[in-house]
């Protein structure tokens, strides 16, 4: 996976770096070119699909979002007939899918069981659900991080412990992994006026020590 031929509106994403990270280690794990169909769990304006089917293009892809505003921009400049946009009310009605990513999506779920239910409901045996999480009370940097997350956004935003997050998922049938993300792309830099972080050291730290990857499996078989 090179990214040098990457379209630039997706590497300017400041969540790009993430992205890319977590593909690459999932395509360590799974083996995508076998698969048919992912979910890109709460997919925002599209970026993370788009970049899925610059090295995947065998896949058939969907991306699940609650801001009906985002979905309509999604569909306004989809180009690709392998990738659709849903809401994520009507995520229940799909087909199972092989493999579900989201980034930093969890710690925005009101019920961590109920999310972990609703993902397993929709894989195939066998499958994947496929997640980064910074966004934790581990990481020293969150607690600064949730108020102008809280500012500026919309969406919900809860304090969920690694723990919490793995004890939920176990308890809804996956067989739980972990490890921390290696960062395969460099991060874009936002002064501290506009972005999340007080410092470059918080980011690179928060990044680099405090984001985890963590690997689903629902099991082909019950125990």
């Amino acid at each position: 996976m090179k990214q040098y031929n990457i379209d630039r509106k997706i590497k300017n994403n400041t969540n790009y770096p993430f992205w890319f990270s977590m593909l690459k280690e999932a395509s360590e794990v799974v083996n995508l070119y076998e698969l048919n169909s992912i979910v890109d769990f709460g997919c925002g304006s599209g970026g993370f699909t788009q970049l899925i089917s610059h090295f995947f293009n065998n896949l058939f892809i969907t991306g699940i979002e609650i801001d009906e505003r985002l979905i309509a921009g999604c569909r306004k400049i989809n180009k690709n007939r392998r990738i659709s946009y849903i809401s994520h009310k009507k995520m229940s009605s799909l087909p199972k899918v092989d493999l579900v990513f989201s980034q930093e999506v969890v710690y925005t779920q009101e019920s961590l069981l109920q999310h972990a239910k609703e993902i397993f409901e929709i894989l195939h045996n066998g499958g994947h659900y496929i997640f980064t999480i910074g966004c934790h009370i581990e990481n020293p940097t969150w607690a600064v991080r949730r108020n102008k997350i809280r500012s500026s956004e919309r969406y919900p935003v809860f304090d969920y412990s690694l723990q919490d997050i793995a004890d939920a998922f176990y308890e809804a049938g996956f067989r739980v992994m972990v490890k921390k993300l290696p960062m395969h792309a460099p991060m874009k830099y936002v002064p501290q006026q506009d972005g999340e972080f007080s410092s470059i050291s918080d980011m690179i730290r928060s990044s680099e020590e405090f984001k985890f990857l963590f690997i689903m499996l629902k099991p082909r078989f019950k125990s």
